[in-house]
């Protein structure tokens, strides 16, 4: 069995992971996977601004949403394999959950699952599912928190479609930040907490 795990706490890693949104996809529920997430969240908060009347009954109904994509494209899979090996993935996005405006702000939760295949040029094929529940909160003061945990096995299988191999990916990342300038994202200076946790296993 491999195991490997790696942690950071820091300013930049959340932004970071934010900015990652402009690169090409590259890994099944990855930490970039999440940036993405936290931009929906955010998107889904202002929609919720913009459109739920702010009375006690807006406040007391919790408002569902749903949005489900599939994707396909290239990636390596380092975790467990060879990470020049590159291979072709298809993908199944499914994100859902509610949204309340509260007395002081919005609160967000629901899941993202991403479903997915990857098949190598050697014959070799993964097979995965990655859950995240997530939980965010924006307060009228300005603060933000957010966390999501997840959590994806994946199994190997050789040229001959016989199970070889197994990874589980276990993550958890957690930000409060207090959006000063407004920009609707965490900057230097303002992030309280951000902790990122990842580690998976092989056998």
């Amino acid at each position: 069995m491999k195991r490997s795990n790696a942690g950071s706490i820091g300013p930049m890693s959340y932004r970071n992971k934010a900015a990652a949104l402009c690169l090409p996809f590259a890994l099944p529920m990855t930490p970039r996977s999440n940036a993405r997430l936290y931009v929906l969240l955010g998107s889904v908060a202002l929609l919720g601004l913009l459109v739920v009347p702010r009375t006690a009954s807006a406040q007391a109904n919790p408002e569902k949403f749903f949005f489900q994509y599939s994707e396909t494209g290239t990636t390596a899979l380092p975790e467990c394999l060879p990470p020049e090996l590159v291979g072709t993935f298809t993908l199944l996005n499914t994100q859902q959950g509610t949204f309340v405006e509260t007395p002081t702000g919005f609160h967000i939760e629901g899941s993202e699952t991403e479903a997915y295949q990857v098949d190598f040029p050697d014959g070799r094929h993964v097979v995965g599912v990655a859950v995240s529940r997530f939980n965010f909160n924006v307060s009228t003061s300005g603060e933000t928190t957010f966390t999501t945990a997840i959590r994806e096995p994946r199994t190997i299988y050789n040229a001959a479609d016989e199970a070889v191999g197994t990874v589980f990916i276990h993550a958890i990342s957690h930000i409060t930040y207090r959006d000063l300038n407004g920009n609707g994202e965490p900057d230097e200076g303002e992030i309280a907490v951000n902790v990122d946790r990842f580690f998976f296993t092989c056998t």
